[in-house]
């Protein structure tokens, strides 16, 4: 059995599937699978994909269903003991799963390990800026995830078993479903972020917050919004106030 499932879902990803494909099978660890499964690309994803000829790849051609229920779906056909989650127009760092699994190893108190670094690249891979997080430690994760998001998805480890309690990624969602699983399963394990640079991200103008999706910046962000403020405070203990603020998000998500 694999230590290490890498899950990477694609729709309509053709300019930068490869890369993101090239960044896994190049690790320097490698005990692991690469899922893959495509949400019902209409341009020439799959034809790439099927291109590479690789043991550790497991390819699903599914029809569009979403991102978390494509999420879902990977995960459930994976064996791995710890899941690596990356984005289809991302790029993880060489040792990337390396330096992630020998922390988890290390740690087993630890249910979840992300990068308190992220470095920006544009459509070319050039690097156009850095950020760092404010939360490593899981009391500011957990304090920062009533609020925001710390935890950049293309960069997260964790343990299968957190999967399996909390019956993966909310289906229900649209957006915001990354940070939506971090909620409900920060009762069960520790969250931290590790002051490394493992995954690249990507900015291009097609991506899920902007664009032809840019509809998930108002109702359904919204939405999406209450309901996780909502659970911050059955999962996190979130002030009270985040009641009001979960109310308030609902009813402008109607307008």
């Amino acid at each position: 059995m694999p230590k290490v499932s890498v899950i990477t879902t694609s729709y309509n990803a053709e300019k930068y599937i490869c890369d993101t494909l090239n960044s896994v099978l190049r690790q320097e660890f490698e005990d692991f699978e690469f899922i893959i499964v495509d949400d019902g690309s209409t341009d020439n994803t799959v034809s790439i994909v099927n291109r590479i000829n690789d043991r550790r790849i497991k390819f699903f051609k599914q029809g569009h269903m979403g991102r978390p229920k494509a999420l879902n779906f990977a995960i459930s056909n994976s064996i791995g003991e710890y899941i690596a989650i990356l984005d289809a127009d991302d790029i993880a760092f060489p040792g990337r799963l390396a330096i992630q699994v020998d922390y988890l190893d290390k740690n087993p108190n630890i249910g979840l390990v992300g990068a308190g670094k992220i470095m920006f690249i544009d459509d070319n891979g050039n690097v156009v800026k850095t950020e760092e997080t404010k939360a490593y430690s899981d009391s500011d994760i957990k304090k920062a995830l009533c609020n925001t998001n710390p935890l950049f998805h293309s960069s997260v480890m964790f343990r299968r078993e957190l999967f399996d309690k909390v019956h993966g990624y909310d289906e229900k969602l649209s957006c915001l479903v990354d940070m939506d699983f971090y909620v409900r399963i920060a009762p069960f394990c520790e969250l931290v972020n590790i002051p490394e640079y493992l995954s690249y991200k990507r900015e291009h103008d097609n991506q899920f917050f902007g664009g032809v999706e840019g509809i998930h910046k108002s109702r359904k962000l919204k939405s999406a919004r209450a309901k996780i403020t909502f659970r911050s405070i059955l999962y996190l203990n979130a002030p009270k106030i985040n009641l009001l603020k979960a109310l308030k998000l609902y009813l402008q998500s109607l307008l």
